[in-house]
């Protein structure tokens, strides 16, 4: 408990829960030394005992999930780890407290990684989706729309985790799904770029050299 408290001493809600269970271990001996629990003092010392045990549970989820960017994916591992913040504070029996700690570990093997998960394909998809918004904002105006811009859009929207759940690997699927849309789009736009005559400062030569890797490039992300 020292040294949890040691460890935790810059995060005022985790000091918090220390100062209470260790006011309440505390206050416990004191009356078992003075007589004062009689004959339940058994349960009182089980359930102290299986609050000590939860605690460093607790703390080391909590730092995890408080290392990740606060936003909807983490709400609910948020809401889990304030009710036991309360529990540990409280005078629950040892079946409570233990199913209480169950659900935790539970839903921090599950949940933790999904989440972080979450936020790095969120991410990732944001910079995706800004790349095709620029290809959109280039193209000639009054032009056709090129199906290769649309579906690239609408994979990447399909694919935030915000706008579907699922599991780790649902979510990766739709996520490589959105990336292979992304590098077709990326591929078109620059073999549409290099298809007339050669830019200022390009020998036809190097010119047709840029055609035909571009060229590779797409029929490459097409093949995949």
């Amino acid at each position: 408990l020292e040294e949890s408290a040691r460890a935790g001493a810059r995060d005022r809600g985790e000091v918090e829960v220390l100062q209470v269970v260790r006011r309440d271990l505390t206050a416990l001996a004191s009356r078992i030394a003075t007589g004062q629990e009689g004959s339940g003092a058994a349960a009182k010392v089980q359930a102290l005992d299986r609050r000590l045990a939860l605690l460093p549970e607790w703390v080391a989820v909590r730092r995890r999930v408080l290392a990740m960017p606060q936003d909807e994916y983490r709400a609910a591992l948020d809401a889990t780890l304030s009710e036991v913040a309360v529990a540990l504070q409280a005078s629950l029996d040892v079946a409570a407290l233990e199913a209480l700690g169950q659900r935790l570990r539970a839903e921090a093997a599950e949940q933790v990684p999904l989440v972080a998960l979450r936020q790095e394909l969120a991410a990732n998809i944001a910079r995706m989706s800004e790349d095709v918004t620029m290809l959109r904002s280039w193209r000639p105006q009054g032009a056709a729309e090129p199906s290769w811009l649309t579906e690239a859009e609408t994979a990447l929207r399909a694919a935030t985790p915000g706008a579907r759940e699922g599991s780790a690997a649902e979510l990766r699927a739709a996520y490589d799904a959105a990336r292979r849309k992304y590098l077709v789009a990326l591929a078109e736009d620059l073999a549409a770029r290099v298809s007339g005559e050669p830019a200022a400062g390009y020998t036809p030569e190097d010119w047709s050299a840029l055609q035909a890797r571009s060229e590779q490039a797409r029929e490459a992300v097409r093949s995949h």
